[in-house]
């Protein structure tokens, strides 16, 4: 009966403050070697805008998404892309097409590097209206199965350094995206970055907080 009533107050706890635990998917672990060799991958590395109709799998998706801003040190907690004074202001949301990834519900993704998952931010068709969001010419992205929505904050390094402040979290957005389109090409899959977008009606698509801004996108698929 003790335990019953615990759990109650807790449970009322919970509702009363809206707390409710985000809903995730982990993701398989990434592989740490193998992959084509570098230079040949920058080599390979173009713009691609003709790609397959076949899915990506959830494994890849994975390795795209740890590319970008997974943990490579557990200790340090460093991160695949460097990071201005290790402050990591990124996020990055990935938007699945429906059937755009096996075993993965279409919708709108946040990655959580800490333990490797995609916290769920609202499940749906949510591709097409992406794709509205983007310039007349990148509307080849609705050929792709997901897209990598890099965004930032620069609020921890306007306070430290203000005038150039959002210049390092720019940068930061560069070399992430970097990461995730050189995985791109060692897994034979075709990517282009694109900057071609309404940034207040991306950011609001991915309900990023006001303070932030979306950076960059990067469609990929299957070639």
């Amino acid at each position: 009966m003790k335990k019953l009533l615990i759990g109650l107050i807790l449970a009322a706890a919970v509702i009363g403050t809206g707390a409710f635990p985000a809903e995730t998917v982990k993701l398989p672990a990434p592989a740490l070697k193998g992959g084509a060799p570098l230079n040949e991958v920058i080599s390979s590395r173009r713009s691609v805008r003709e790609f397959s109709e076949l899915p990506l799998s959830l494994a890849e998706l994975s390795q795209l998404c740890w590319a970008a801003q997974g943990i490579t040190d557990p200790q340090t907690g460093h991160r695949a892309a460097p990071s201005a004074v290790a402050s990591y202001p990124l996020k990055v949301y990935v938007v699945v097409k429906e059937k755009g990834v096996t075993g993965l519900a279409g919708g709108v993704y946040l990655y959580q590097p800490k333990d490797h998952s995609l916290e769920v931010v609202k499940k749906g068709g949510y591709y097409a209206e992406l794709i509205k969001d983007t310039a007349f010419f990148n509307k080849w992205i609705a050929k792709t199965d997901v897209t990598f929505v890099v965004t930032g904050s620069a609020t921890f390094m306007t306070g430290t350094i203000k005038e150039t402040g959002w210049m390092y979290v720019d940068l930061e957005g560069g070399m992430a995206a970097e990461n995730l389109m050189l995985m791109a090409v060692s897994m034979g899959l075709g990517c282009t970055p694109v900057g071609g977008f309404t940034d207040a009606k991306v950011s609001e698509l991915m309900g990023i907080d006001q303070k932030a801004k979306t950076l960059l996108l990067v469609p990929v698929g299957k070639r």
